[in-house]
């Protein structure tokens, strides 16, 4: 065969793979993020209290007087006794907000068990009744939007015949992405 008849075949087969490959069909997949950020902060009546860090707002005291350990409807207050939470006058003791940028599902729970005679409870309504609080993660707000507004949290405490204690929890405030 010719030098220049191989020549002209080659270039010739080689124009019919390039336009076989221009004529293919290419995907590219084209990703698109952006960042999520899960982030609340906790407030407590002491607006000086505001905690979005992960490290402790500060301590809650539920205070029975009575020896016997009957006392019901405790509101918790902060270090020596001010800066109550006031059902009365609709103080919470906590007021979350979500400064995030994605929903979360809000929840709380101590690190172990109350004693028996002691039961937790917590509500969005300014009152002594809600869901109690143990050592069990308890969603307190679902899908909880950022900027959603500020969520008011009460606690109130039942002590059934305790006898004289001092015993100490710590309350967890989770919030994880939906």
């Amino acid at each position: 065969m010719n030098q220049r008849l191989l020549s002209i075949l080659f270039i010739g087969l080689f124009l019919s793979i390039i336009s076989i490959a221009v004529a293919a069909t290419v995907y590219t997949v084209v990703h698109f993020n952006v960042q999520s950020v899960v982030a609340f902060s906790v407030t407590l009546p002491d607006s000086s209290t505001t905690n979005s860090s992960g490290t402790s707002t500060s301590d809650i005291y539920f205070n029975c007087t009575d020896g016997g350990g009957n006392c019901a409807d405790l509101e918790p207050c902060l270090t020596g006794g001010s800066n109550c939470q006031n059902i009365s006058t609709t103080t919470p003791i906590f007021e979350y907000d979500n400064i995030g940028t994605v929903n979360i599902d809000l929840g709380i729970y101590f690190n172990t068990t109350l004693p028996s005679c002691i039961t937790v409870y917590g509500n969005t309504t300014a009152s002594c009744t809600g869901t109690p609080i143990a050592n069990n993660q308890v969603t307190i707000n679902s899908s909880f939007a950022p900027l959603g507004g500020t969520m008011k949290y009460y606690l109130c405490a039942d002590f059934a015949t305790c006898s004289a204690l001092d015993e100490t929890r710590q309350l967890t405030h989770n919030g994880t992405q939906v």
